[in-house]
């Protein structure tokens, strides 16, 4: 588990070797400036007391000095080990922050970075929990801090200890590696219930991120009582993995102690008991043995928040890898027009051997206005995510003027293609950042000359603070037609070539379709617009029709030719809806009689 935490750990340090050299270096002084340290309390405290006994060799110094000089040394050596613990404190929590900062960019770049179909199979909330993780992670970085340090001392001063008497140390290893072997197994334990720990709170979380998504649904259906009773059962289950998990991660430090306390009892009891010559040398060592104790329990300590936050670790690690695997590349030449779109022989498959889309080959020309209909699942929604190069074809390619779509920068190519989704989301800001949404270049002229364009510039202007007013979450504080002619302003912001829109009508009251209607009417001509609908009011505004039926295009044409075609019947006036929500073919329209 410290090898798996190191090596998420070491990556996500600018300079990893000058941070854990320096750091070792601080711990390495550190322990021969302690040694030094209790070596000179031990002696002067004795020739205090006037006890005859047979002087011990100081390493560095040697076995004789004088009075004056040796509370000199021992009031440096006072000093300079507070410097050094400040300053391995201040470094360890350095590269504590530096891993936190480290990890959590990690996190949301992956995401960020990540094709939008993958983000798109992300569980909601995922984000937030992964990003989260980057907290015990962090804590893996102070404990593998402390490890090091520690470490280091233990061994540093066991090295002095050496120097006074080999044979007390020879016996304090032989301990320290028979109580080693003994909480060997308690520690497997902890590691298996901190991954419990982990798994039930996380269980609950998506339990709760589920909750938060259909709250609607479960107060319509008057479900919340036995909801919140599952997650009461979660929840208790989650907290008892829990206490178990602090209990053996707390107790395991706690025997460890009371271990090094028995042996320092009989330690001093034998030297005691004893009354030997060379008990100087062997209160020295005691002593030291004593403070290498305290740096061992601090490992111990560290081995085991280790042993709990690994876990955690790896979670994060799997996250992340997962999302940095399906990294979307994007090309290095610009797009500098837009002239014609063109599918050959595209295909898709979300799962292996079953393709929603096959063999579409499609093109659409600038100023062009191409309408898709069909019935629900015939693959309309994919087919518009592949030419907005959020989906990549699993057979076939996109060209745009003899390139492939893969071929552009990813900011040549979304200031030429803007897309408006079924479902719009607006952000937590003014009205103005969200139509300007992220894009500086776009300045206040452009956003008003959007608006008006999207026939919501005067309810804009009704609002109490005009563009400055500032929507809530989901953007409350406007209607869901606003929300979606907000949506259509925030696409043509950027003026782009090629305007997708997914179902624009599909929540719309009829006066807000009837502006959508007008605004449609108005982009003809001005640029490529390729939408799915199931609206005749939205088909009226289409230069051609594009019927998909079962993922394949069946029928291409001009509005008239497609819906004055009988044989397409149930493919086209019974798969679209007037203005009203009734069915076309049931207010007996002909293919002239549109409205």
């Amino acid at each position: 588990m410290i090898r798996a935490t190191f090596r998420v750990v070491e990556p996500l340090l600018a300079r990893p070797r000058s941070s854990i050299a320096r750091l070792a270096a601080l711990a390495f002084l550190s322990g021969i400036v302690d040694s030094l340290l209790v070596i000179l309390v031990v002696r002067m405290a004795l020739e205090a007391a006037d006890v005859k006994v047979n002087p011990v060799k100081i390493p560095l110094i040697g076995s004789s000095l004088d009075e004056g000089p040796t509370v000199a040394v021992t009031i440096v050596l006072a000093v300079a080990a507070a410097v050094l613990h400040l300053l391995t404190t201040s470094d360890a929590a350095r590269l504590t922050a530096e891993v936190l900062a480290a990890a959590r960019r990690k996190a949301y770049r992956a995401h960020v970075d990540a094709r939008w179909s993958r983000q798109q199979g992300e569980r909601q909330g995922s984000l937030q929990e992964t990003v989260g993780l980057a907290a015990p992670l962090a804590d893996g970085a102070q404990s593998l801090a402390d490890l090091l340090t520690s470490s280091l001392m233990v061994a540093t001063i066991l090295v002095v200890a050496l120097y006074v008497s080999i044979a007390s140390v020879a016996v304090i290893v032989v301990f320290a590696v028979i109580l080693t072997l003994l909480l060997r197994p308690l520690g497997r334990r902890v590691r298996r219930q901190s991954r419990g720990s982990i798994e039930s709170s996380i269980g609950l979380a998506e339990s709760l991120s589920e909750v938060s998504t259909v709250s609607r649904e479960l107060r319509s259906f008057g479900v919340f009582e036995p909801v919140a009773e599952r997650l009461d059962g979660l929840n208790a289950e989650s907290a008892e993995n829990f206490r178990r998990s602090r209990f053996l991660t707390r107790y395991v430090w706690l025997l460890h102690s009371d271990i090094v306390v028995a042996f320092l009892v009989i330690a001093v009891s034998v030297i005691y008991g004893s009354r030997t010559t060379q008990f100087v040398g062997i209160s020295t060592v005691a002593l030291l043995v004593a403070r290498a104790l305290n740096a061992a329990n601090q490992f111990q300590q560290a081995r085991n928040r280790i042993d709990e936050v690994g876990p955690v670790v790896t979670l994060f690690d799997e996250r992340v890898a997962a999302l940095e695997a399906e990294r979307v590349r994007f090309g290095d030449v610009d797009l500098t027009s837009f002239g014609t779109l063109h599918l050959e022989n595209v295909a898709h498959e979300y799962v292996a051997g079953a393709r929603v889309i096959d063999s579409v080959s499609l093109s659409i020309r600038t100023g062009e206005s191409v309408g898709l209909i069909g019935p629900s699942g015939a693959g309309k929604t994919t087919l518009i995510e592949i030419i907005s190069r959020l989906r990549t074809p699993t057979v076939g390619s996109v060209i745009v003027d003899g390139r492939g779509i893969d071929e552009f920068t990813e900011s040549s190519w979304t200031r030429h293609v803007a897309i408006v989704p079924q479902e719009p989301h607006l952000i937590e800001a003014s009205v103005r950042e969200n139509i300007r949404f992220h894009r500086e270049w776009i300045d206040d002229d452009a956003i008003v000359d959007a608006a008006a364009r999207a026939h919501v510039l005067a309810e804009i202007e009704r609002l109490p603070d005009g563009f400055d007013t500032v929507l809530g979450p989901r953007g409350v504080g406007v209607s869901v037609g606003q929300k979606q002619r907000l949506a259509i302003a925030r696409a043509l912001a950027g003026r782009p070539s090629l305007l997708v829109l997914d179902e624009p009508t599909s929540a719309l009251d009829p006066r807000s379709e009837r502006m959508l209607r007008v605004t449609l009417a108005e982009l003809r001509g001005s640029m490529a617009v390729i939408m799915v609908t199931h609206r005749m009011s939205t088909v009226d505004a289409c230069d051609r029709l594009v019927v998909v039926d079962s993922g394949r295009i069946v029928a291409e044409g001009p509005v008239e030719q497609v819906m004055g075609d009988e044989s397409l019947h149930d493919l086209t006036r019974a798969t679209l809806l007037d203005a009203a929500g009734a069915e076309v073919s049931e207010l007996g329209l002909t293919g002239t009689d549109r409205r």
